[in-house]
């Protein structure tokens, strides 16, 4: 089994994207991250270290253009953030 820790980058096979990093570093206070890539809405899957996040519940899809989303709170320092997508 693959770390996400240890994770050098995403896998993407053609447009989708699986274990990408967002920018934005967990601190306990921040609350919003932005994936690498515009993301197609309703595709964006969230997960915390090993839990995967409900969409507006846990994260809801800020803005897909620019790829942003924001947790309902916030990640704590250590925690791993991670995503999948299907890129616009």
């Amino acid at each position: 089994m693959i770390s996400i820790e240890r994770m050098a980058s995403a896998v993407t096979l053609d447009n989708s994207v699986i274990g990408e990093v967002p920018t934005g570093i967990p601190n306990g206070v921040l609350v919003i991250f932005t994936t690498l890539s515009p993301y197609v809405v309703g595709t964006l899957k969230v997960h915390r270290d090993q839990l995967t996040m409900q969409p507006d519940v846990d994260y809801t899809e800020t803005d897909e253009d620019v790829g942003t989303f924001t947790m309902t709170s916030a990640p704590l320092t250590g925690e791993v953030v991670w995503c999948e997508y299907i890129k616009q």
